[in-house]
């Protein structure tokens, strides 16, 4: 695991000084701290930062081709290089390392750009190839590996993290429009936006060619929700040997491995997968939370059972509320705003494990790829909730449940209901975005001030979102909002906050339940083998079952993501929340209505509403802007149209 950053000029003059170039790998020192290496010709520079995991005294980078005409820079694992190496090894290509790195560089001088189509794995990488005065960037098919671009005068600019990028970059910074409006109601900023005009996300499974010519993108993966009838018993075989296929895929390293471990589902198959295939202990890292929140939010007794049941070597941390100090740690972390709360549980893990592990696998991914949320549930229900009598629904049924006051231990179960028949007359896309929205409705327009284009931008935010639920390769409409998951939810959430939060203490997490192949296996599973009025999640806890204790399937499901709204409750926080949102922090940059901003504070703090997340988002975003924007010079208004008028795309192949 790895940094990379790097530009490339491809006319007009060169904007760019050599220690800008520099800088560009320093901010990313964290993410490879065991060495750093740059390629360097005119109008041309690569720069990587190494976390060193496989060939440990052989693959620093950049690496290249035998003669050295093409060199590449990586960030990530490729699993199944070692088979890809006896393959190109018979077509006469020799190695230098034993490192899964050159792999890369061989393959593409065999198969050129489809190269990405062979590899299984996580993984961003750029290659520069001299002959064609080519850069070829890439990104693994489910996006485990970041990637961020940006074009500027004839400059582009790549990297893992946008801090890199902001290091060489001479425009003004403002913000697009769009990513506020889509962050105010997700709580994070989709692909292909991110809160920088030009600055962009590279998304999942697309390759990026820069050269000469010009530029052209290519999508060279997609998953297809084919469901097959299969028997029941043969599909839960089928699936558990891809499963553990995939943990063992995993566990290719030449440094100590570890597992996250929750009392969940997900996690606790990981750690019986690869304690089965371990010649040693498995070390297993659990995290609860501190303080006075009760045992809801704390699942280390379960987690306790399942490292007892399969011998491994288990430490806990313990969480407890931050102090309001962690809104800048994660907006640096972030570089942009970024409102999962977490990341807090999810660094302070991260911390703790790389005392004793390089690599720790998670159970990332169960959710999504099995149907473990409470949303895809209230899905379904709402679907059915259609054929009652429209009158019944909104004159009836939603007035009750806005009389319900919320929960004062931070749990959304009325949040839920609530969410749950608001949306009943919705289409599906629409039903599905109110569910992952962060604001109640209306929320976030009300918020925003009169200089910001809500309408505009929010049509533009769903008429993507809609694109992508609508055009789905599904039937079925649970599959669909899987997919949309996958394109969205997962890259730029999940996945977002495991890399940065990991990567910040230089520690590589890998997610066996995101294997590709795995994750089209899952597709061709029906949606009522995952969700029902029976249960979520029920052909895994079918395998499950086979390898975990009973403990694990009698408790509640919580999730990694910390007791924020009862810590927020608290007298610290209390404060914290009227320092950061006070008047005067809010107007240094007008975008967001004060009084707004005020009665969705009240009521939260009245019991009247859930409205944790979007207050988390707005002290975060504060926070963000007064270390990213307000202490910079500005040449250009806060807030511009995304450049040229070009509608950013999410997922369309552009060549």
């Amino acid at each position: 695991m790895c940094g990379i950053a790097g530009w490339l000029a491809l006319d007009g003059e060169n904007l760019v000084a050599k220690s800008d170039l520099n800088r560009m790998t320093t901010a990313l020192a964290h993410r490879g701290p065991d060495g750093h290496g740059t390629y360097s010709a005119p109008r041309v520079f690569l720069g990587h930062t190494r976390l060193s995991i496989i060939d440990l005294p052989g693959g620093a980078q950049p690496i290249y081709s035998e003669d050295r005409r093409k060199c590449v820079i990586f960030n990530g694992e490729i699993y199944n290089f070692q088979e890809l190496r006896r393959e190109l090894e018979s077509r006469g290509h020799r190695f230098a390392s034993r490192t899964d790195t050159e792999v890369i560089v061989h393959a593409y001088e065999e198969y050129g750009p489809r190269c990405v189509e062979l590899f299984r794995g996580m993984f961003a990488f750029a290659l520069w190839d001299e002959d064609k005065r080519e850069l070829l960037l890439a990104r693994d098919r489910l996006g485990v590996k970041p990637l961020y671009v940006a074009e500027c005068d004839g400059n582009w600019f790549f990297a893992s993290e946008i801090k890199a990028i902001l290091s060489a970059w001479s425009r003004p910074r403002q913000i697009d429009p769009v990513a506020l409006v889509a962050y105010l109601n997700l709580g994070y900023v989709p692909a292909p936006w991110t809160i920088f005009k030009g600055i962009r996300k590279l998304q999942p499974a697309t390759t990026l060619i820069v050269g000469s010519n010009g530029h052209r993108e290519h999508v060279y993966w997609d998953v297809q929700f084919d469901e097959k009838e299969v028997d029941y018993r043969v599909q839960q075989d089928e699936l558990e040997d891809l499963i553990a296929r995939a943990v063992k895929l995993r566990l290719i390293a030449d440094v100590p491995l570890g597992a996250f471990l929750s009392g969940g589902i997900d996690s606790g198959l990981v750690v019986a997968m690869m304690a089965a295939q371990s010649n040693a202990a498995t070390q297993t890292f659990c995290a609860g939370f501190g303080g006075d929140i009760g045992g809801y939010f704390d699942e280390r007794a379960v987690a306790r059972k399942v490292a007892s049941m399969h011998g491994t070597l288990h430490r806990e941390i313990e969480v407890y509320p931050p102090g309001v100090d962690v809104l800048g740690e994660v907006a640096r972390t972030f570089d942009e705003p970024f409102a999962d709360s977490g990341a807090i549980p999810a660094s302070e893990i991260s911390r703790e494990t790389r005392r004793f592990v390089k690599v720790a696998l998670s159970g990332l991914g169960g959710d999504e790829m099995f149907g473990g949320y409470e949303r895809y549930l209230g899905f379904r229900i709402g679907r059915w909730l259609n054929f009652l009598p429209r009158v019944l629904r909104r004159k009836v049924l939603v007035p009750l449940a806005d009389r319900v006051s919320e929960r004062s231990d931070g749990v959304e179960t009325v949040n839920r209901l609530k969410r749950l028949l608001r949306a009943t007359d919705d289409s599906d896309a629409e039903r599905y975005f109110d569910y992952l929205r962060i604001s109640p409705q209306q929320g976030a327009q009300n918020i925003l001030s009169s200089t910001i284009p809500y309408d505009a931008a929010f049509s533009e935010l769903q008429e993507r979102f809609a694109g992508v639920f609508n055009g789905a390769p599904a039937e079925d409409p649970l599959d669909r909002v899987f997919y949309m998951d996958l394109k969205s939810y997962v890259p730029d959430d999940v996945l977002a906050l495991t890399d940065r939060t990991s990567m910040r203490h230089g520690l590589e997490v890998r997610v066996p339940l995101l294997d590709h192949e795995l994750v089209e296996y899952c597709a061709s599973i029906p949606s009522r083998k995952k969700v029902s009025l029976f249960g979520k999640k029920r052909i895994l806890k079918k395998i499950a079952r086979r390898h975990l204790p009973g403990e694990v399937f009698a408790h509640r499901k919580q999730g990694f993501i910390g007791p924020m709204g009862h810590w927020m409750r608290q007298p610290d926080w209390t404060r914290a929340i009227g320092e950061v949102l006070a008047p005067s922090r809010l107007d240094a940059h007008g975008l967001f209505r004060t009084d707004s901003v005020q009665s969705i504070v009240e009521r939260h703090q009245a019991g009247i509403e859930s409205n944790q997340k979007i207050i988390w988002a707005l002290m975060v975003f504060q926070v963000w802007f007064e270390t990213y924007i307000s202490q910079i010079a500005h040449e250009a208004p806060i807030v511009s149209p995304a450049a040229n008028g070009r509608r950013p795309t999410w997922s369309h192949d552009a060549e």
